[in-house]
């Protein structure tokens, strides 16, 4: 007898390699997005890096490090404070996107007219490319006009270490309970005792967590990025490769400003200084480690006890990149860092000038 001819699979036949085919794909889907996250984890590096070498750019121009927030300026009436503006707002005219270097008014406060379009312009390379695409960002710092877009930026300044003193203006020093260590209840300050190099941890203001309505966390000087900051790479005594001048901040951290905006001030002038030691933004104290702490949103909730909340200058670097998140330092290299790295190492890497030493992450 002939055999007959066969003219298709059986059933059970392609059910195998439906099968396979589904295993195959499985085994490769992670290899896939490894390869996916490794690409932009580059990216992610190299945009830092690049903000970092702006930094050095403007370094060379105006022989000084940018500020953050209001500066300090001189007029005819005096002594007077003016701009509110980020520090990444500062280094556009000093970075090679060509254009946006003349995108923001840079002698007008970001809340001016001559500044709404660069407020509500996205900056890709201010963006981590493993970060959320959109985010509920703060457009007026009034949470009734909150917006989801994509204008956020995800790679903030690093004001310096805390908890340590308080830095008064005739440069005597004082002691302000929400710059000390945590209690034992595992909250903001209240208790505990400053030690070298927390007592070279020098604040500019501390604000306390829930109180009065507030959480805004006050700022730090002795780091690089800071409002009312004259910092020069020659006060940066720990080394510049020792020293962090940003850091990622991508992960999901909760409501944020645009990149334009540095400090809360309304007008910029007079005693409206005062919103620079407290609510600042894209710039940040380090006093947790990474991925550990973000800003609760209600007025009263950041002392509950297990709660992992922090003041809004206090949140800390993060990122959706597994394990860590990147920051860059002021040699103008970047480097990653783990979410276990020991918060006393952090604490010596955003210090510039206690002459502290540390090995660094690998």
């Amino acid at each position: 007898m002939s055999k007959r001819k066969r003219l298709a699979f059986t059933l059970v036949e392609l059910l195998v390699v439906i099968a396979i085919i589904g295993i195959l794909v499985a085994l490769l889907l992670p290899a896939i997005q490894a390869a996916r996250e490794a690409a932009r984890k580059s990216d992610c590096v190299n945009r830092i890096r690049q903000l970092v070498l702006a930094a050095h750019n403007y370094h060379d121009v105006k022989k000084k490090l940018p500020p953050h927030g209001d500066v300090k300026i001189t007029n005819t009436a005096g002594v007077a404070y003016s701009g509110a503006l980020s520090s990444q707002a500062r280094l556009l005219p000093f970075m090679e996107e060509q254009g946006v270097q003349n995108l923001v008014d840079q002698n007008a406060h970001w809340r001016d007219a001559s500044n709404q379009t660069a407020l509500r312009t996205p900056l890709t390379f201010l963006r981590c490319p493993s970060g959320e695409k959109i985010e509920l960002n703060a457009m007026d710092l009034n949470p009734e006009r909150d917006e989801t877009n994509d204008l956020r930026c995800h790679y903030v300044g690093n004001m310096g270490a805390r908890p340590g003193p308080v830095l008064n203006a005739d440069g005597s020093t004082s002691l302000n309970p929400a710059c000390l260590p945590a209690t034992s209840s595992g909250r903001g300050g209240g208790g505990g005792t400053l030690v070298w190099p927390e007592t070279t941890y020098f604040q500019r203001g501390c604000g306390y967590r829930g109180v009065g309505g507030k959480n805004e966390g006050g700022t730090a000087s002795n780091g690089v990025i800071y409002p009312l900051s004259n910092v020069t790479f020659a006060k940066i005594t720990d080394g510049t490769s020792k020293s962090i001048m940003y850091g990622e901040m991508s992960w999901a951290v909760g409501t944020q400003p645009p990149w334009l905006v540095g400090s809360t001030s309304k007008n910029g002038v007079g005693s409206e200084v005062g919103s620079s030691l407290g609510f600042v933004f894209n710039t940040k104290v380090v006093r947790y480690g990474i991925n550990a702490r973000k800003a609760h949103e209600s007025d009263n909730s950041a002392d509950v006890v297990g709660v992992e909340y922090s003041a809004w200058t206090e949140e800390s670097f993060g990122s959706n990149h597994p394990g860590g998140a990147h920051v860059g330092m002021c040699d103008g290299s970047a480097t990653f860092v783990s979410d276990d790295l020991d918060v006393d190492v952090l604490h010596r890497m955003a210090s510039r000038n206690s002459q502290d030493t540390y090995n660094p992450p690998q």
